[in-house]
C-alpha cells in the first residue's frame, strides 16, 4: 500500500459494537409511527449511512411506502436513543471492541494522525469520546453535520484537509460497503474489518484492499 498520513476509523461496527442501541431505537421508532417493524440484519445493514438515509432504506426495504418521510422517524429514534442514555447514565454504552483501546493509545504514542468518518452526528461522535476517553485521540471528526452521508468521499476530503495530506495517504478503515465505496470516491486507500455489520467479501466487492480478523492485522499496512 501506498504511505498512509492520516489513518480514518468509521465508528459504529468498527470501534464499537452499537448495534444493541441501533437496532433497539430503530424498533421502537418504528413502532412509534405504527410501521411494519425491520429485522434486525436490515437494521445492521444500514449502519453507516445517515439517520435520515437509514431510514429511507428500511421503509422501501419493509414496503412501507416509498413515499413516506422518513425524516419523523429519524427524529422519534433521536428521543428515544437520548431517552434510553438519560435512563442508563453510566457507562459502559456500546462498547469498545476487543483490542480497540490498546490500538488508538498506541497511535496516539506513535504520532500517527487518526480520524473519524461517521454516520453519527456531531453529537454521536462528541458522546463516544466523551464515554471512552478519547478527548486526544482524533485530529478530524467528519459527520453527517460537517459533510454528506456515505458513500459520498467529501468526509475523506475534508479529513485529509484538515490533517494537511491528500485523499491518496488516506486509509479508510470500516465494516461497511458505504466506507468502502467512499474510500474508493475518494481515491484513498481502504480496509475492511470482518467483526462489523457487513461481510467481508462484500467489502473487498467494493474495493477493500483485505480484511482485518483483528486489530493486530493492522501494523503492515501503516507504510
Amino acid at each position: 500500500m501506498a504511505v498512509v498520513d492520516l489513518i480514518l476509523f468509521d465508528v459504529d461496527g468498527t470501534l464499537v459494537d452499537s448495534q444493541y442501541t441501533i437496532v433497539a431505537c430503530m424498533e421502537a421508532a418504528f413502532a412509534r409511527h405504527a410501521l411494519p417493524i425491520p429485522g434486525a440484519a436490515a437494521i445492521r445493514h444500514t449502519v453507516g449511512l445517515s439517520l435520515v438515509d437509514g431510514v429511507a432504506q428500511l421503509l422501501e426495504t419493509a414496503g412501507a411506502g416509498a413515499d413516506l418521510d422518513p425524516y419523523p422517524i429519524a427524529d422519534s429514534y433521536k428521543d428515544i436513543y437520548r431517552a434510553r442514555r438519560a435512563a442508563n447514565p453510566a457507562p459502559p454504552h456500546d462498547p469498545l471492541y476487543p483490542g480497540t483501546r490498546a490500538l488508538l493509545d498506541g497511535l496516539l504514542q506513535q504520532n500517527r494522525l487518526i480520524g473519524v468518518a461517521t454516520g453519527k452526528s456531531t453529537r454521536g461522535v462528541n458522546s463516544f469520546i466523551e464515554t471512552h476517553g478519547l478527548h486526544r485521540h482524533f485530529v478530524t471528526h467528519q459527520t453527517v453535520d460537517t459533510a454528506p452521508g456515505k458513500p459520498d468521499p467529501t468526509m475523506i476530503r475534508q479529513a485529509a484537509a484538515d490533517a494537511g495530506t491528500v485523499p491518496a495517504r488516506v486509509l479508510m478503515i470500516g465494516d461497511t460497503v458505504y466506507d468502502m465505496q467512499m474510500a474508493r470516491a475518494a481515491g484513498a486507500l481502504s480496509l475492511g474489518v470482518a467483526w462489523g455489520y457487513h461481510l467481508p467479501h462484500a467489502l473487498i466487492a467494493e474495493g477493500a484492499q483485505a480484511i482485518l480478523n483483528s486489530w493486530d492485522d493492522l501494523a503492515p499496512y501503516l507504510t
